[in-house]
């Protein structure tokens, strides 16, 4: 992730590392400072076999504004000067797997089958959503598409169109894409579809709008899925 001329990195090697140019990129870069996320010390880790690509870190505004997830399942939170604003261990089968981070929104994917939406003011949680989806261990991300809404496939092939609405979170469409194969990636936005979608009194947002989005499995399948704000979708899967 690349802001205000620094590169941060990590966690899945148990470090967050922010960089930034000495000079210019051209001339090379320095280490700012290295943190250790909560994880990895507090209980047997899962094996180093992700890079640390695999699990990008999320930025919002605000305290504790750098979020990561580590081998271990742990959330942690940093400052901008890599001091630590918090974190959370895993215990039992809850722990985290992924974060997806924007404005004041903080989307977790958790390790018991559960997607976390948290709206954060000055720092501190205000409200709280839970989508009751599969998910997994891998490091799948929630791609967000507008305020409260977004789409997550899990590793097992598993896609799900998340939003908010006025009593909660709820899971408006749900379709499984690959059967017999993984997804280890965060699904693709791609350009608008060529369908028109009627305008709704009681959509959440989004008008008329109609979104795709591409999704690739390790067997070479891919799925391209069309869908409108209301939840309907369809799948034009190369299965």
């Amino acid at each position: 992730m690349v802001r205000a001329a620094q590169l941060h990195l990590g966690a899945w090697d148990e470090h967050v590392r922010c960089f930034e140019p000495a000079g210019s990129w051209r001339l090379g870069v320095r280490e700012r400072w290295r943190a250790k996320s909560a994880g990895p010390g507090s209980k047997k880790a899962a094996a180093k076999y992700w890079s640390p690509a695999d699990v990008p870190i999320a930025r919002s505004t605000g305290p504790g504004g750098l979020h990561v997830v580590d081998r271990a399942y742990a959330y942690t939170r940093f400052n901008r000067d890599g001091t630590e604003a918090g974190r959370e261990l895993a215990v039992g089968e809850r722990g985290f797997a992924a974060v997806t981070a924007s404005g004041n929104e903080v989307w977790l994917v958790r390790t018991d089958n559960a997607v976390e939406r948290r709206v954060q003011f000055r720092g501190d949680v205000v409200a709280t959503q839970r989508f009751a989806v599969p998910t997994g261990t891998a490091p799948n991300r929630v791609v967000l598409l507008a305020p409260g809404a977004g789409v997550y496939v899990s590793p097992r092939g598993d896609a799900a169109y998340l939003a908010v609405e006025r009593d909660g979170g709820a899971v408006l469409w749900r379709e499984k894409l690959f059967q017999h194969t993984f997804v280890l990636c965060a699904p693709e936005p791609s350009a608008p579809p060529d369908f028109e979608v009627p305008a709704r009194d009681d959509d959440i947002g989004f008008g008329g709008s109609a979104y795709r989005f591409v999704v690739g499995a390790l067997d070479g399948s891919l799925a391209v899925v069309d869908f409108s704000a209301s939840g309907g979708a369809r799948d034009r899967s190369d299965k």
